[in-house]
């Protein structure tokens, strides 16, 4: 009889404990299980903005909105620019004849049109001949050579030659000047003239 109940209550108790098991394996695994959603992914870094921001002077630049339109290079208009050189004798003897040479050179990105030079020759210089390698020169008595180099193409440049005689007597220095201009709009005018000094002696 005690035995039939220490076995009845043995099994019992056998059948807690398993049964402890069971529930506490559950909410052992029930803790120890991966959750059911995904954690939430780092934030990534913010791209870029190329679009339209509502800044003041945002433009449609090569396709697409611009960053401000004012941090990208403005476009520059095209002037032409003439560039005068000139060169000749440091000194000149009585009654010799020496040659100066003046070049004009468009330097600039369009072209000059109705290009004149105006060169006054060294004073007691005699005019002995002059040669422009395009368009036209004449000759004013008192010492002025005005040439006509109609257009100038962007890097095109036109050479006048002058050939002077020294006077028979006296001396001192003496200058011969130029200058160039253009019905067209140019950048900069301050490389618009040359001057050559020579020595009479």
């Amino acid at each position: 009889m005690n035995s039939a109940r220490f076995a009845t209550s043995r099994g019992r108790c056998a059948a807690s404990v398993v049964a402890g098991l069971v529930v506490t394996g559950a909410a052992l695994t029930a803790v120890t299980a991966a959750p059911a959603f995904a954690a939430p992914a780092a934030p990534k870094p913010p791209a870029p903005s190329y679009g339209y921001d509502g800044h003041y002077g945002d433009a449609w630049v090569g396709g697409k909105w611009g960053q401000d339109y004012y941090r990208y290079p403005k476009p520059t208009v095209a002037h032409a620019d003439l560039k005068v050189t000139a060169s000749g004798p440091s000194h000149i003897d009585h009654n010799q004849e020496q040659v100066w040479r003046v070049k004009v050179t468009n330097v600039g990105r369009s072209t000059a049109h109705a290009v004149n030079l105006v060169t006054t020759l060294p004073n007691g210089i005699d005019h002995v001949a002059d040669r422009v390698s395009r368009g036209t020169s004449s000759y004013t008595p008192g010492g002025s050579l005005v040439a006509g180099l109609g257009s100038l193409k962007p890097g095109a440049t036109v050479t006048l030659d002058i050939a002077g005689r020294g006077p028979s007597y006296g001396g001192g220095t003496v200058h011969l000047r130029t200058e160039a201009g253009t019905s067209s709009r140019e950048i900069n005018t301050s490389d618009n003239s040359a001057t050559v000094t020579t020595r009479i002696s």
